[in-house]
């Protein structure tokens, strides 16, 4: 895609959240689709040292990985966008707020392929007149009186036709709403896996005050993969002694559960335990460490 000029759109983060072309004159678009070219290049990287894996939220990226959500749902139409850009209205500054502006983006097609290469943005990007501002023109400074905006280094994410692509996923959640593929457990669901009916009833008030945010992302992480079922739960109350995890058990036969602790510090090891974020080195055995990865070998 070497020369080639690429339209210019911005994501508004308002109401429904729209799509908008931006107005930019023929010789800045040529260095724009540079920018981006270059920065796809740089994203991709050398295609034989990165892997592209299925996104696993357990899994924090390498240096030479990037991750991917396939039959991603393009709300925005984007792909609709670069095939048609006259379709999508200009940025209207009169109607239109360059503060609401979630990111920046273009694309391209190639073959049958569409691929859009987007860049978040927040406000701190944009240059504005507010204040007293000013500017140098050759020599002297002048007061700024027009708004712009600054692009980012480097892009946050690709499209490649259904598949998102990216190497931070907060970065990606920025952008585009990513709740299904990875959130927080309701109050409900939190109440519910640590046994008991309802958040509201006086035994779960100490289980959901030391809940918080992580506590709600691993247990959604660990109820995707189904319910802890008898034998599992005497498989890690067997193991959690070596490891020297606070996991208890109690009952007998079907009635087996887990006790899980009611301290904030405790809890979080239990849960990592259960989410195998513990391991045993092969190579010495009895050397255990936290893992940072769900990656099988």
């Amino acid at each position: 895609m070497s020369g080639a000029n690429l339209e210019t759109f911005v994501l508004l983060d308002k109401h429904n959240r729209v799509l908008r072309r931006l107005e930019v004159s023929a010789a800045l678009q040529t260095e724009i689709s540079k920018v981006f070219l270059d920065q796809e290049n740089s994203f991709l990287g050398d295609p034989t040292r990165h892997n592209v894996i299925p996104f696993d939220p357990g899994y924090n990226s390498g240096r030479d990985e990037l991750q991917e959500i396939s039959n991603f749902d393009d709300e925005f139409d984007l792909h609709k966008a670069i095939k048609a850009p006259l379709s999508v209205p200009y940025f209207d500054e009169k109607i239109d707020s360059l503060e609401s502006i979630r990111a920046v983006l273009t694309g391209y097609r190639t073959g049958t392929q569409s691929r859009v290469l987007v860049q978040n943005f927040d406000r701190r990007r944009v240059i504005s007149p507010e204040g007293f501002s000013i500017l140098r023109r050759g020599k002297t400074f002048e007061r700024m009186k027009d708004t712009g905006l600054t692009l980012d280094k480097r892009l946050s994410c690709l499209v490649v036709d259904d598949t998102l692509v990216f190497r931070r996923f907060h970065n990606a959640r920025l952008i585009f709403d990513l709740t299904e593929y990875f959130d927080e457990a309701t109050d409900l669901q939190t109440a519910n896996f640590f046994g008991f009916s309802s958040p509201a009833i006086p035994a779960a008030a100490s289980m959901m005050e030391i809940s918080d945010s992580w506590v709600r992302k691993k247990v959604a992480l660990i109820s995707r993969k189904g319910p802890i079922d008898v034998k599992q739960i005497s498989k890690l109350g067997a193991a959690a002694a070596a490891f020297k995890v606070p996991l208890t058990v109690s009952g007998k036969g079907k009635n087996l559960k887990i006790d899980f602790p009611a301290n904030k510090a405790d809890l979080k090891q239990v849960l990592r335990f259960i989410d195998e974020d513990f391991y045993e080195s092969l190579v010495t055995p009895g050397n255990r460490y936290y893992s940072n990865s769900k990656k099988k070998v």
